[in-house]
């Protein structure tokens, strides 16, 4: 992926945030193992840009927890720990049920987008096409926040949904999530069709966003236990 950009006619923010963005972008399709060391030099380069936009861009994505800046040695990215995912799923299972409850009163707009969003990672699983199949499993989630037009949100989801995206993960993996995950969001679908939204978001807080539910089956990672959901009325 190369990009160029001029400086000519923008301002300084403006370019902190594009190489921002870029980075992220970059993070998101390298799927990690282990800590892996950048080369600042060569992003400069790629990017025609200065250390500075660079450096202002390394120290946001440092605080949203995507890299490690270690003084002397380098800029390194991150993999997601066991306690880190934990705390990801957490955080989100939280944030979309909530959302959740803001959405269903645009019933409607809500359960079109879920369908769409369902169908498309149907459409993806039969083609196997895992790019796909994630990219429209994301859809579905988003679909919760963009309905309830709680903008904030963003702002606290998005670098976590990064973080996710950074996870290992084989295609054979990849593609045994496809069914389980399927199953998942058609029971929040049927919940949400019945008006049981209180179902609905226990699902998406104790069934999506759990550890498990992004660990590849041949990941070696013992996480914590798994929290059994509250009865739904």
């Amino acid at each position: 992926m190369s990009f160029s950009f001029s400086s000519a006619g923008s301002e300084s923010s403006s370019l902190r945030d594009r190489v921002y963005q870029h980075l992220a972008a970059v993070l998101q399709s390298r799927p990690l193992h282990r800590p892996v060391c950048l080369d600042q030099d060569a992003i400069c380069r790629e990017l025609r840009i200065s250390r500075t936009p660079l450096r202002d861009a390394l120290l946001r994505l440092e605080q949203e927890g995507m890299l490690e800046i270690r003084p002397r040695r380098g800029v390194f990215l991150r993999p997601v720990s066991k306690t880190e995912l934990a705390e990801i799923c957490r955080l989100l299972g939280l944030l979309e049920a909530d959302a959740l409850d803001s959405a269903f009163m645009q019933r409607d707009s809500l359960l079109t987008a879920l369908e769409n969003a369902l169908h498309a990672q149907r459409c993806a699983a039969q083609a196997q096409d895992t790019t796909a199949f994630r990219r429209a499993e994301r859809l579905f989630h988003r679909s919760f926040q963009e309905t309830a037009q709680k903008t904030w949100r963003d702002a606290l989801t998005a670098p976590l949904y990064r973080r996710l995206d950074v996870l290992a993960c084989s295609r054979d993996s990849a593609l045994r999530r496809c069914a389980p995950v399927l199953a998942v969001h058609e029971r929040i679908l049927d919940s949400l069709l019945r008006g049981n939204v209180t179902a609905a978001a226990s699902i998406l807080r104790y069934e999506y966003w759990t550890p498990e539910s992004f660990v590849p089956a041949d990941h070696d990672a013992r996480f914590v236990p798994h929290v059994s959901a509250p009865t739904a009325a």
